[in-house]
């Protein structure tokens, strides 16, 4: 608690608390009915996060210091994932190959010569070889542009076996992917030993 002197008050009409007031006790000379307690927490003039003893005909209201407080409901910095939520495996429809292709300025081109029957084969500038093939493997999971082509197209963006959502973790947690035959989940890292 702080060493400052106790801030007193005569009455229990209403009055302002300031930064400064933080770990202070404010005396009230006067018990405070419920009805005045409620009508100070009410009005904001008494933060939500302090205590309230009556002792002796006096109101002592003791304010707690401030905490940064963490809703789960509400999380301001996340990192945004894809993952694969079914047996199968992550993939992307050539509609989400094309569209995460010109969000991120690629010229990708379909050269499939019937070779593959599961569909298109993008070549990045159409330049058939491995170094330019596009391969939706090689994208990071937390990709903003990859976050946003399946959020914005949603089922459209499934593969051929795949139905991919978006995970939110919290920014700094240190994260990677585990996958049982496709599967997906996002787990934070830790040590391991074997």
């Amino acid at each position: 608690m702080s060493n400052k002197p106790a801030k007193k008050f005569d009455n229990a009409k209403p009055f302002l608390l300031k930064e400064e007031d933080r770990g202070r006790n404010l005396l009230i000379n006067k018990a405070l009915t419920a009805k005045e307690c409620k009508y100070l927490f009410q009005k904001n003039i008494v933060p939500g996060n302090c205590i309230v003893t009556v002792l002796d005909g006096a109101t002592e209201v003791r304010l707690a210091k401030p905490k940064k407080v963490v809703r789960p409901d509400i999380v301001a910095n996340v990192q945004k994932i894809v993952i694969n939520t079914c047996f199968g495996g992550f993939g992307l429809s050539d509609e989400a190959k094309l569209l995460y292709a010109q969000k991120k300025g690629i010229k990708l081109v379909d050269i499939n010569d019937n070779e593959y029957k599961w569909g298109a084969l993008y070549y990045i500038d159409g330049i058939k070889d491995n170094e330019h093939f596009f391969d939706e493997d090689d994208i990071a999971r937390d990709d903003k542009d990859l976050v946003a082509v399946v959020l914005e197209l949603g089922i459209a963006s499934y593969g051929s076996h795949a139905e991919l959502t978006v995970v939110e973790v919290t920014e700094g947690v240190e994260w990677e992917i585990d996958e049982y035959d496709g599967n997906e989940t996002v787990e934070e890292c830790h040590r391991r030993w074997s």
